[in-house]
């Protein structure tokens, strides 16, 4: 999972106000309400969002904006990749380094709008999974910890972990210059 960063190109964006306050992009929500409502409950499903009690298309999109947005997903991502770095880490042939990290099954962790939680394209997590301080990062059970908090309950609990904790700063601060690198 990549932790999004602004963009220093992206132009900045309208923003509309949802009932809890919190600013959501005006395109972000157009872009959901273009998908199916069940595409957006698919999603909303693969990132582990309930939306029980919503029945208008609008307010469901609303959520999922807010969801990518945020990063929200569903930790057990972060096993899945550990038991796939355990399972590759086992086999006796070593890896070629034009061979992924981890194996991971792009097509059912993708969302509809082409990204994967987080906000990371497939080509990137593809460049990520090539460098090996990337991936000692995402190894690191404080960074998961760190990451697992944001995909289940969003940016303010992993804050309070921050603000907190000097590694989890480093730690983040070290992957963010690292994504960085990955996306130029």
């Amino acid at each position: 999972m990549i932790i999004p960063l602004p963009s220093p190109r992206a132009p900045p964006r309208s923003r509309i106000f949802a009932s809890d306050d919190a600013a959501i992009d005006v395109e972000s929500v157009k872009e959901c309400m273009g998908m199916k409502v069940s595409e957006i409950k698919a999603e909303l499903d693969l990132r582990k969002i309930k939306w029980d009690g919503l029945f208008e298309k609008e307010e469901l999109a609303k959520v999922l904006a807010k969801a990518r947005r945020e990063g929200r997903a569903d930790p057990l991502l972060i096993d899945q990749f550990n038991t796939m770095s355990v399972e590759q880490a086992w086999e006796a042939t070593p890896q070629t380094t034009s061979e992924p990290a981890a194996d991971v099954d792009l097509d059912e962790a993708t969302a509809a709008d082409g990204t994967l939680p987080g906000g990371m394209s497939p080509d990137m997590l593809q460049a990520a999974t090539q460098d090996p301080e990337i991936m000692a990062l995402l190894r690191n059970p404080k960074l998961q910890d760190l990451m697992r908090k944001m995909m289940a309950a969003g940016p303010q609990a992993a804050s309070e972990m921050l603000s907190s904790d000097a590694e989890a700063r480093m730690l983040l601060s070290r992957f963010q210059t690292l994504q960085v690198k990955i996306a130029q």
